[in-house]
């Protein structure tokens, strides 16, 4: 396999770890300058704030496609690996929470009962509600909003271009807040899960490889009922009424967290395309 690597994956802890394996195990990879918008690879020692050159005429870094590519890094660089074919690149199917929340049952879903609309009809009639795109687009981040805060924000919102990543045609989810104990990632590839991480406990960020068995349990036997594609990612929180699934998430985008990096690496290499 050949690894296409963002750049931006040094922002990450196991980065460091990821690259020495791919060295050690003689794996073949590139690191990457993706450019959003453009769909234009730049080799890393250019830089375009410091350059007279149109982007459009640098040579792109060689990328070998006579063999499987695997991307990691940004959600750029999966639509490039999309729209250049590279196979099998990386795998968006099925993350929007309209597509996946209808496989589990509501019992399963932290926001079972979550309103979907677009940005410019969303009618907050909560004191706080939980705000997140539909789709696994990362065009902004969930977050918990009042009723003040969020529509000054959609009135902002509603007045950008069609063009800007999040206008008022967004699809977005609003959900009543949960209390959450912890959160707990998993990277699943063909139905198994490889390694894992909690990452919050409560309100606070904490990251630990300590992962609570029954967190394990639940999202095993989730995966055995449906899955969204070969490699994924799910986020599983646990509540005062059981375990649940926060989200569903691009694998090839996803932050590492205390997650067994070098397991990562090796399950994608022997990935069965």
């Amino acid at each position: 396999m050949f690894w296409v690597l963002n750049q931006n994956l040094c922002k990450e802890e196991g980065y460091k770890i990821l690259l020495e394996h791919l060295q050690r195990t003689n794996i073949t990879h590139i690191k990457v300058k993706p450019i959003p918008f453009t769909h234009k690879l730049l080799p890393l020692d250019f830089d375009a704030r410091n350059s007279t050159i149109n982007i459009d005429e640098v040579p792109e870094p060689y990328i070998d496609t006579d063999q499987n590519i695997w991307v990691m890094g940004s959600y750029t660089l999966c639509t490039i690996a999309i729209s250049r074919g590279w196979k099998p690149g990386c795998w968006l199917d099925n993350l929007s929470y309209d597509v996946w929340s209808s496989k589990w049952l509501p019992a399963d879903l932290l926001n079972p009962y979550a309103i979907m609309t677009k940005f410019k009809d969303a009618v907050f009639d909560m004191d706080f509600a939980f705000v997140r795109p539909v789709a696994d687009s990362k065009a902004f981040p969930g977050k918990v909003f009042d009723k003040e805060e969020f529509t000054a924000w959609q009135k902002k919102v509603i007045m950008m271009s069609d063009k800007d990543p999040v206008n008022g045609m967004t699809e977005i989810l609003l959900a009543k807040p949960v209390n959450i104990y912890t959160e707990t990632r998993f990277f699943v590839v063909d139905g198994q899960i490889i390694t894992g991480s909690l990452y919050k406990r409560g309100t606070s960020v904490f990251y630990s490889d300590l992962i609570d068995e029954g967190a394990i349990d639940f999202c095993n036997a989730k995966i055995k009922e449906w899955v969204p594609n070969k490699a994924f990612v799910i986020d599983v929180a646990a509540t005062e009424s059981g375990y649940k699934i926060i989200e569903l998430n691009c694998f090839n985008a996803a932050g590492f967290y205390a997650s067994n990096v070098q397991k990562i690496v090796d399950a994608i290499e022997n990935l069965k395309i």
